[in-house]
């Protein structure tokens, strides 16, 4: 499984105890952060793929996974997966980022990049 995208999370800039935290503890300030974190949806599908069982990952804590997990099919996974990504991709274009950049970091291509953008313009 591809981990490239762990040096572009925003939680590698910050404390890492705020994604673990003890049993009980909130995990409020890590899904701000992860809220604005262009890597958001690569990281929940490696903890979605990889079964991760710890911390939160993707914005989701280990409870919401596991619910995830069980109570949507995988088709709708996948819907919600490419839901984040156009959403990544749009927060990463209006920044100012390369459709190369934006590629590499989200692990798609550039040319599902430049669809998603097109997309958006005409729903404008």
């Amino acid at each position: 499984m591809n981990t490239d995208f762990m040096a572009d999370g925003l939680c590698a800039q910050t404390d890492p105890e705020a994604f673990f935290p003890d049993k009980g503890g909130s995990v409020r300030d890590a899904k701000t952060i992860c809220r604005r974190c262009p890597v958001i949806a690569a990281c929940l599908d490696y903890a979605l793929a990889t079964d991760e069982r710890f911390g939160v990952w993707g914005g989701m804590s280990e409870q919401e996974r596991r619910a995830l997990r069980r109570a949507q099919p995988a088709r709708t996974v996948t819907r919600q997966r490419t839901r984040d990504q156009r959403t990544a991709v749009l927060r990463l274009v209006a920044a100012g980022t390369t459709p190369a950049e934006i590629s590499r970091t989200l692990q798609i291509s550039t040319r599902t990049v430049h669809r998603y953008v097109a997309d958006a313009r005409q729903a404008a």
